[in-house]
This record gives structure tokens, sequence and C-alpha cells, in this order.
């Protein structure tokens, strides 16, 4: 991943972004969340944050499961991941293991798959 400053033409690599494939800005505009291999032409793959004005180093917030979908981040920093149709898990902003999966009966009354 590259950043460029809106005053400048010059593009910076973001070191430990090689490889990303997916990644999405978080709500405070400073740090982006990524999924990349832990190395080059590895099949393990790792959630990570960084700033997107390279101050810190990219940082490992937990193993990225294949069964994963693209998440949603939540009010307080959290993430929202889908594991499956109807199953989720919790990551903390912070990192750390994932909560254990939660199922959302959609179709059950009381409960709406819309907003």
């Amino acid at each position: 991943m590259y950043t460029r400053r809106l005053d400048r033409y010059d593009f910076k690599e973001l070191p430990g972004t090689e490889g990303v494939l997916a990644g999405l800005p978080e709500s405070d505009s400073r740090n982006m969340v990524f999924v990349a291999p832990l190395s080059p032409g590895a099949s393990q793959k790792r959630l990570a944050r960084i700033p997107l004005d390279g101050s810190a180093p990219a940082t490992t917030l937990v193993d990225w499961k294949d069964s994963w979908g693209s998440g949603v981040e939540l009010e307080n920093g959290d993430w929202l991941i889908p594991e499956g149709q109807s199953t989720f898990v919790r990551l903390a902003k912070g990192g750390g293991a994932p909560s254990a999966p939660v199922t959302i009966d959609a179709g059950r009354p009381g409960v709406s798959s819309t907003h």
C-alpha cells in the first residue's frame, strides 16, 4: 500500500503492507486495517493495522481465517466479521482472540435483517 499527502506528488510505501489482499480505512481516518499474507508467498493471512502517515510499522491484530468475510467497524472501533451466512465474530480494536462465533437468526420473530 502507498500513501500520498495531498500537497505533494510523491507516494510513500507503507512498510509491512506487501501483498495486501483487502484494506479499509478506519473511521478515525488515521489508520488502515488490511488483510495480507504473514510473509511473501505464505498461505497464512493476518489482519493488521497501520497508521496512514507511516509513523509506525504495521501491527498484527489477529490471524485471519479464510472463512471470514469482509467486516464492518463498530462504533467503539471493534470489527464485526461474518463467518458464513448468519454467524459472526467480533474482533477487538486492540487485537487479540476473536469472540466466540454468534449466530443471528433473522428469520425468528423480533429479529430483522433490515435497518
